[in-house]
């Protein structure tokens, strides 16, 4: 009898700690499905590297920006929406001459009253690739000249004024312009600018400007100047 009991109560501690070790091990985490929760998605890791993110839609028309129309038209609606604070004269018409660049687009507006170049006050603006505008103002609202005046010398009187120091270039002849040079006083003065040879330096090719008014040297340019004669 007593080795019979003592068998059940053998029995029954084994049940019981067999019962004991299952519950153990049913609230330990599964470990595998851990592991591969934690573990990097490599696949996706290696698209990211192999194969970057595309350029959003809102740059794909860098090329369109950065084109010498579109940059033209930029620059146009910039002056625009700044000709009142830059205080620009109505009898005073910007003639933009474009030119480009790997980086860029410069729009120089040259100055003009009724057809005649005003010269030393033109708007420069750059567009770079992104239609960023810088501007370059060198504006100053001169007032209006009177390039008409029946009082002013002609330009053959104005020329013999210089005789002494310019004669007349054989290779394009004399083919005076008239232009209105802006002075520091917030004017202009009406001037003849003439391809001549330079006396002085040797009968070198330059541009002079003569003012109309009394024939006074107001610049003289190396060469065929402001106009590319």
């Amino acid at each position: 009898m007593i080795k019979h009991f003592l068998k059940l109560i053998f029995i029954a501690i084994t049940i019981s700690l067999v019962a004991i070790l299952f519950m153990s091990e049913s609230q330990l985490p599964n470990t595998t499905d851990a592991s591969r929760q934690a573990r990097p998605q490599m696949g996706s890791v290696a698209s990211s590297v192999l194969f970057p993110l595309q350029r959003p839609a809102a740059h794909s028309t860098l090329s369109d920006i950065a084109s010498p129309q579109s940059a033209l038209e930029e620059a146009n609606a910039y002056l625009s929406a700044h000709r009142a604070e830059w205080h620009i004269q109505k009898y005073h018409e910007l003639r933009p001459r474009l030119t480009t660049t790997p980086l860029g687009s410069t729009i120089r507006y040259d100055v003009f009253q009724s057809g005649v170049p005003v010269l030393g006050i033109p708007i420069i603006l750059h567009v770079d690739l992104t239609g960023k505008i810088n501007a370059d103002l060198y504006y100053r609202p001169i007032g209006e000249v009177n390039i008409s005046n029946p009082s002013v010398m002609t330009s053959e009187d104005v020329l013999n004024t210089v005789a002494d120091k310019f004669s007349e270039d054989p290779a394009v002849g004399s083919n005076p312009s008239k232009v209105i040079i802006a002075n520091q006083a917030s004017s202009g003065d009406l001037a003849y600018a003439v391809p001549v040879l330079d006396k002085e330096s040797g009968n070198t090719p330059v541009e002079v400007f003569l003012r109309a008014s009394d024939g006074q040297i107001l610049r003289k340019v190396r060469g065929r100047g402001e106009f590319g004669r």
